[in-house]
């Protein structure tokens, strides 16, 4: 399945590629970071990361991550790539 493409600096996967920071939302509902327009929710959980793919020079994607197989939020835990 092909992903649609993305300009950065829109929404929320081109924020990312803008800023090269990952993303955690535990909770869309209450995350005030989001605007309402985010809020409809399509996932089964209320919770979603956003991750930069990068290079040493650049980002060069942004890998989405939701609906944790055992149903609970993502954490900062789930962020630790080491």
């Amino acid at each position: 399945m092909r992903s649609p493409l993305v300009n950065v600096g829109e929404g929320i996967a081109g924020q990312v590629a803008d800023r090269g920071t990952p993303l955690l939302v535990e909770d869309i509902a209450t995350d005030e970071r989001l605007s309402v327009n985010y809020r409809s929710n399509r996932r089964k959980t209320n919770s979603f990361i956003a991750c930069p793919i990068t290079t040493k020079e650049r980002v060069i994607g942004v890998l989405n991550l939701s609906d944790k197989n055992t149903g609970e939020p993502f954490n900062p835990n789930d962020l630790d790539q080491a």
